[in-house]
């Protein structure tokens, strides 16, 4: 069955968002050109709803944790959603975690793990090799957390958050993944909704 795209105002649907979902993005520029091409896929980065509550204004804001570039810092940081929604060039899918996630998921296991990652620096060589699965002869990468691309720190995360309870995650190579790789992985609802950009559906989004 077809996944279902609907096509949403952030302001409407933040306050559903929980720590673990998927955040993908769609971007602009020569980066994201060579992972989109590399892949065959217009997601080219992915991050993870962390926080959901400011304390300090004590409001519902969601956080963001990802391995990316940004403002000035290569690696693992922990952006507000709604700056990078204003900020970012191209598209952005919220995608919920599965129920069957959802059951196995802990989230004292997630935060603990992601807390561990904060200010790690990104990992260039993995991210490039894991997008090169299709050249002959090249080796895949073994699995190594010391630095973090974007998928490698996402699908971790939710592997040990779900404590091998979930087939497809159990035995995952996170060093291997690329965000394709993770909307494949049968972890999302059947319905994902797009927050920024133009209306563009996932095409193999399961």
């Amino acid at each position: 069955m077809k996944a279902i795209l609907q096509q949403t105002n952030y302001e409407f649907i933040r306050h559903l968002m929980q720590p673990g979902d998927d955040i993908m993005f769609g971007g602009v520029g020569p980066v994201s050109d060579l992972i989109r091409i590399a892949t065959m896929s217009p997601v080219t980065h992915i991050g993870s709803v962390y926080q959901t509550w400011d304390d300090l204004e004590g409001t519902k804001r969601v956080r963001v944790i990802e391995s990316t570039s940004l403002d000035g810092v290569s690696g693992v940081v922990t952006p507000f959603l709604s700056t990078r929604i204003k900020t970012f060039r191209g598209n952005i899918w919220w995608c919920p975690l599965s129920k069957l996630v959802r059951e196995h998921f802990d989230e004292d296991l997630f935060f603990k793990f992601m807390f561990d990652q904060e200010g790690k620096e990104y990992d260039t060589p993995q991210a490039i090799k894991s997008a090169l699965d299709l050249v002959p002869l090249l080796d895949e990468n073994k699995e190594d957390l010391d630095k973090l691309f974007c998928s490698e720190i996402n699908t971790a995360a939710l592997r040990v958050a779900t404590k091998g309870m979930v087939e497809s995650l159990k035995d995952v190579n996170a060093s291997e993944c690329t965000p394709k790789d993770c909307y494949q992985q049968n972890r999302h609802t059947h319905t994902y909704y797009q927050i920024c950009g133009d209306s563009q559906r996932i095409p193999g989004f399961n």
